[in-house]
């Protein structure tokens, strides 16, 4: 369980055991706080320091899935007791799909299949490559969310690339709610 339903990422923690309870310990990468929260009470919100995650770790198809009733924030200093205190633009808080030596990216630096009540707050999502040999490889190179219920607010999605459609988010069967967000330099 989470300490008052918050886990905590920071992408330079160097805590022997991570567990996401509080800043000192918190997880360096996304995936482990979202799935955390995710089991930890529906409502509970994933608080994401400042800095640069790469999201490609071995594969092409290394993605950030989201999980149901997961909420994430991102614009932290990595300090704060309020998520009030938080501020996303001194904080930047970007997902990036590009491998490090900048050779390849992920095919989807998000996907959200069947996932309800998620929200994503404050991030930028940047260099997803949507291609591969399955068609559904080549849509939504940032965010691919299928028969989902999200929110997006103060999200940018920018140089992303899809080869069929979607650079920077492709939805189908999905309720989206797009809030003060941007979409810049996505080409499909």
């Amino acid at each position: 369980a989470c300490t008052e339903c918050r886990v905590y990422v920071d992408v330079t923690a160097d805590a022997t055991t991570p567990d996401g309870q509080r800043w000192a310990t918190a997880y360096a990468a996304l995936q482990p706080a979202i799935d955390a929260a995710f089991e930890a009470a529906a409502g509970c919100e994933v608080w994401v320091a400042g800095g640069t995650y790469r999201i490609f770790q071995t594969s092409i198809f290394d993605t950030v899935s989201l999980r149901s009733g997961v909420a994430i924030y991102g614009g932290f200093a990595g300090t704060e007791t309020q998520r009030a205190d938080r501020d996303p633009e001194a904080n930047e808080t970007i997902l990036d799909g590009e491998r490090e030596d900048a050779v390849t990216a992920v095919v989807h630096v998000l996907t959200a299949f069947n996932t309800v009540d998620a929200t994503l707050d404050g991030l930028t999502v940047t260099h997803g490559f949507a291609q591969g040999p399955r068609e559904e490889d080549g849509l939504g190179a940032g965010l691919f969310a299928l028969g989902a219920t999200l929110v997006l607010d103060n999200v940018r999605f920018t140089d992303n690339y899809a080869t069929r459609d979607g650079g920077g988010l492709y939805a189908y069967g999905s309720t989206l709610t797009i809030r003060n967000s941007e979409f810049v330099d996505n080409i499909s």
